[in-house]
C-alpha cells in the first residue's frame, strides 16, 4: 500500500501511478478509449504519471527528513535540534598507526592513497613519506586447544 501506514512511508511507483491514471480514464471515458502509445492520451499519461511519481518521491524525502537515521544535511541539523543538540562539524579521520607491508626500502610518498578493506570509498591519504623497514610486527595464527574463558593475547 502506498502512502503513510503503521510501517512508515511507501511512495507509489511510476508504474502504479500510470496504471491508476489509465484505469481512471477508462472508468470516466469508457473502456474503448485509446491509451496505447503513440496516441496523444498515452503521451499525456506518461507526462502526468512522471510528474506525480516525482511528487511521491518528494513526499518520501519530507517524511525521511523527520528522523535522525534517514535525514541528512540541514534536515538532520533541524531534527537533532529538537532534542537540544547539534551535530559536530565534519573532521577528517586520522590514524595514529598504519602498517604498510612490502619490499624493505620501498618509499611510500606523502599523499599516497590507501583504501579501507571492504570499503573502497573509505580512502585514507598519507600525510608524510615513509620507508618500509624490516618487519617487526607479523601476522600470527593462534590455535587454541580449548575455548579460552579469560585472558589476553
Amino acid at each position: 500500500m502506498s502512502g503513510l501506514s503503521l510501517t512508515g512511508f511507501q511512495p507509489e511507483s511510476l508504474a502504479d501511478v500510470k496504471t491508476e491514471i489509465e484505469n481512471s480514464l477508462r472508468s470516466s471515458l469508457g473502456p474503448s478509449v485509446n491509451l496505447v502509445a503513440p496516441s496523444l492520451m498515452a503521451v499525456l499519461i506518461g507526462i502526468i504519471a512522471e510528474r506525480e511519481a516525482l511528487i511521491w518521491s518528494v513526499a518520501e524525502d519530507v517524511y525521511n527528513s523527520q528522523y535522525p537515521d534517514t535525514a541528512s544535511g540541514t534536515s538532520l541539523d533541524n531534527v537533532v535540534a529538537i532534542t537540544g543538540i547539534s551535530r559536530l562539524a565534519a573532521t577528517p579521520t586520522k590514524l595514529s598507526s598504519l602498517y604498510l607491508f612490502g619490499t624493505v626500502g620501498t618509499v611510500v610518498p606523502k599523499g599516497t592513497q590507501v583504501s579501507v578493506q571492504g570499503n573502497p570509498s573509505g580512502i585514507l591519504i598519507t600525510d608524510s613519506a615513509v620507508t618500509i623497514g624490516d618487519g617487526v610486527n607479523c601476522v600470527q595464527s593462534l590455535t587454541f586447544g580449548s575455548v579460552p574463558v579469560s585472558g589476553f593475547y
